[in-house]
């Protein structure tokens, strides 16, 4: 008996092992960027060098060098998720033009179904989850990294009008994700154009925020009260900055999967210190990005690296191409 249990859980366990694995990042398409890729167009900001000068013990600045180098690696994850969004939004199928795709390629004889007719609500998913991201980013920073650094540096002043370049996207992206939730009970009425509306109207005030943000952290390694890290100041500093960056990132099955798909570990500067960023164990990154991201898989398809964090071709872009190489091909044949 006890053996016939034990085959029943191995069968069970391999059954939704394989389910996993097929629902999961893990088996997505690697194919290296061919075409548009999510570097554009809103650009990706520039990480601050490192500054050997400020590492030396006692002196001053560099865990805020650091930060600031922390936190444009963060922000263009969050860029390049809107880039995907921006450039695949043109080629998702609604679920009509999924069915009626799929009714032409089997009137024609080329075999089984090639469209997805759940791709726009995928979509719709893997861009609310975006929204997500951003707002948590953004509430975390107005409650915890404004007033937690202006104590640290004792200067209430030193964020300038940050505050009024939050506000200068908060409505656009409220609209944005109101169209996201309407789309998100109603997937039919998908229309790429309404999308692109909403995106093109946040870009500008967000991609100037995103920039100028890193650019001023990275210039606080100059301020009068900054810590050096070896003092018990900036051990606080560190540890209030590190918290601040995992709580940006929270959200087991949606933002965080969203976030490490969308980090691309092939940038490094000389001493290749990216390559392993965020840092973790690989077995936690390979659980949060395989084993967390198989429970919405069919919405992280659309990231723009694999699960590994090498750049992808998007997936939207791809299969836009291949309906257009079906569509040629059948005009030949004629």
């Amino acid at each position: 008996m006890s053996r016939v249990w034990l085959s029943v859980l191995a069968a069970t366990a391999a059954f939704w092992g394989t389910a996993v694995v097929k629902r999961s990042p893990y088996s997505y398409e690697v194919t290296p960027p061919v075409r548009q890729w999510a570097d554009h167009p809103m650009k990706l900001v520039p990480v601050p060098a490192t500054q050997p000068e400020l590492q030396q013990p006692g002196v001053k600045g560099d865990v805020l060098i650091t930060a600031a180098q922390h936190m444009a690696l963060l922000h263009n994850a969050l860029i390049r998720g809107y880039n995907s969004i921006f450039l695949q939004a043109p080629h998702v199928l609604a679920p009509g033009e999924a069915a009626a795709a799929n009714n032409d390629n089997s009137d024609s004889g080329s075999g089984s179904a090639e469209e997805d007719e759940n791709e726009a609500a995928h979509f719709v998913g893997y861009a609310r989850t975006w929204v997500k991201f951003l707002q948590n980013h953004h509430d975390d920073e107005e409650e915890v990294l404004f007033p937690e650094l202006a104590a640290i540096l004792k200067d209430e002043t030193l964020w300038g009008d940050m505050k009024k370049e939050h506000e200068s996207f908060l409505e656009d992206l409220r609209a944005l994700d109101t169209h996201l939730a309407h789309l998100s009970a109603n997937a039919s009425a998908y229309s790429p154009g309404p999308l692109l509306q909403h995106l093109s109207a946040l870009r500008a005030p967000l991609e100037q925020h995103l920039h100028h943000e890193v650019t001023l952290l990275a210039s606080l390694a100059t301020h009068p009260s900054a810590p050096a890290r070896d003092s018990f100041a900036g051990a606080v500093a560190g540890e209030t900055l590190m918290n601040w960056g995992k709580n940006s990132v929270s959200g087991t099955f949606d933002v965080v999967p969203f976030f490490l798909l969308n980090v691309d570990r092939t940038v490094a500067d000389d001493e290749g210190r990216w390559a392993n960023w965020p840092p973790m164990p690989e077995p936690v990154r390979w659980g949060l990005v395989n084993g967390a991201g198989a429970v919405r898989g069919g919405w992280w398809r659309f990231a723009s690296c694999d699960a590994k964090g090498r750049p992808r071709e998007l997936h939207a872009v791809r299969k836009a191409a291949e309906r257009r190489r079906r569509e040629q091909e059948g005009k030949t044949e004629l």
